[in-house]
């Protein structure tokens, strides 16, 4: 190889890391069909003009349950972030439900686990919560992302590394004797 071919396949490397690095949670010809300005708290309230529109929702698995053709996912929603992962906030539009053509296993799409939904709105599904039923938008998945399970941590662990305060009770100095 030529010396001057060296610095291009490395530039050509960088790139390809970081393309790779940046790719998205629902691919772009799904984004670019996806209106979003719709949002949860209007299809609740009136779902007719927007059956048939492409919506990218995320947030929060309530419950996954499992019927003959499909798998429902209620989805606590959450607003996204710019790589479209559902954001940890106190924040929500309201519920609603996924549903999946086919078999998702509901110990991996578990409770608690932040997903991201792209696919068609489909009506309302009233279902209930408690005593009192809920209308919850369904969207028919076309593509789904489940995220990552942040590490555990225990109390110690938050700045990753064992926390110890000077004046903690078990912190023995010898000025203490």
């Amino acid at each position: 190889m030529e010396k001057s071919t060296l610095p291009r396949l490395g530039l050509i490397a960088a790139v390809m890391l970081a393309v790779a690095g940046c790719t998205a949670a629902i691919s772009k010809p799904l984004r670019n069909q996806a209106d979003e300005t719709i949002a949860v708290s209007a299809v609740r309230e009136n779902p007719r003009p927007y059956m048939g529109e492409i919506v990218i929702w995320g947030g929060e698995i309530i419950d996954t349950t499992h019927l003959p053709a499909a798998t429902h996912i209620k989805v606590l929603q959450k607003p996204l972030d710019f790589q479209l992962q559902p954001r940890t906030v106190d924040i929500s539009e309201g519920r609603f439900v996924a549903v999946y053509e086919g078999f998702l296993d509901s110990e991996i799409y578990s409770r608690g686990r932040k997903v991201t939904v792209a696919g068609e709105l489909t009506g309302v599904e009233s279902l209930p919560i408690g005593e009192t039923q809920y209308a919850y938008p369904a969207v028919k998945v076309r593509e789904i992302h489940l995220w990552a399970k942040p590490p555990e941590m225990s109390g110690n662990d938050y700045y990753g590394y064992p926390y110890y305060h000077p004046f903690h009770p078990w912190r023995h100095y010898p000025y203490w004797r």
